[in-house]
């Protein structure tokens, strides 16, 4: 059974975010860094944003903060 593109969209979303992980944890930031740039440039605007929020999550709870940009009303703008 072949998969859909939605499929194999998410399959690549997540073995990346795995591969930029697994640079992150060994401190390879400038690989990390353009892998990112690289997904990002291949995902639609929703996709973008969930990958995004997912690595600010990250960030913001390695500095103890836990709230998500999407979450935090300082951030709401409109365009």
């Amino acid at each position: 059974m072949e998969k859909t593109q939605e499929e194999n969209t998410k399959i690549y979303i997540q073995m990346s975010k795995k591969s930029i992980d697994n640079f992150i944890r060994n401190n390879d930031y400038k690989k990390a860094f353009n892998l990112l740039i690289i997904v990002l440039e291949r995902l639609d605007n929703d996709e973008k944003i969930e990958c995004i929020d997912y690595y600010s999550k990250q960030i913001f709870d390695l500095v103890g903060c836990g709230i998500s940009h999407l979450e935090d009303k300082r951030f709401a703008y409109k365009i």
